[in-house]
């Protein structure tokens, strides 16, 4: 497990931060480390931020659980209803299970 939280915080979590991500999403723990940065990497693609990215994560840490299909499809779909990035970003902030 020390492995576990100490990669998590190579993506720029504290350790307060990444304790209670786990204790939120205990199954994180079963995730492997490629996937939850992978997944990170992908916010990044969208362009959010690596900060907005922790914002959106540390309050939804099962963010990480969803494929990159469903969030591809969620930042799309939301697009084509005339959302542009910036919103779609500002609203995933606000209620990041969107």
């Amino acid at each position: 497990m020390k492995i576990k939280i100490s990669n998590i915080q190579t993506l720029g979590y504290s350790l307060e931060d990444t304790i209670k991500m786990t204790k939120n999403f205990s199954t994180l723990f079963g995730y492997k480390f490629s996937s939850i940065k992978e997944r990170f990497e992908l916010f990044q693609s969208l362009d959010y931020s690596r900060e907005n990215i922790r914002k959106i994560t540390k309050s939804n840490p099962n963010i990480y659980g969803f494929s990159d299909d469903k969030i591809i499809n969620k930042f799309k779909d939301m697009e084509e209803m005339g959302y542009s990035k910036d919103d779609i970003i500002y609203m995933t902030l606000l209620l990041p299970s969107i």
